[in-house]
């Protein structure tokens, strides 16, 4: 079984888009950290969402900074750049996502 939860800071706006097959799929990347051994350890996860319903929830309810939680799996993938380059990719592939908590504004 391939699962894998997460929970961290949205690192930047939420990309949805429609593929040329006419699929919903948003990108986005979380930011988590670990402490050990006295010092903190930082991760950025690219994440995947397909699907209208989850597009239409991320777009309405999730930004830059809010802490999420969220449960996938992982994805491995490949692809040659444009210069012929071997390219290696590690996804999170997930259709749920839960806010838990939005930072408060600059009421400066």
């Amino acid at each position: 079984m391939n699962s894998f939860n997460l929970s961290g800071r949205v690192a930047a706006t939420p990309e949805i888009r429609t593929t040329q097959g006419g699929k919903t799929v948003t990108n986005f990347r979380v930011i988590e950290s670990d402490y050990y051994g006295g010092e903190e350890h930082t991760q950025t996860h690219r994440v995947v969402v397909w699907g209208e319903a989850s597009a239409k929830y991320i777009g309405e309810h999730i930004a830059t900074g809010d802490l999420i939680e969220l449960t996938g799996s992982i994805r491995y993938g490949k692809y040659d750049d444009n210069d012929g380059i071997t390219r290696y990719t590690t996804d999170v592939v997930t259709d749920r996502v839960v806010r838990l908590h939005r930072p408060a504004k600059n009421r400066g």
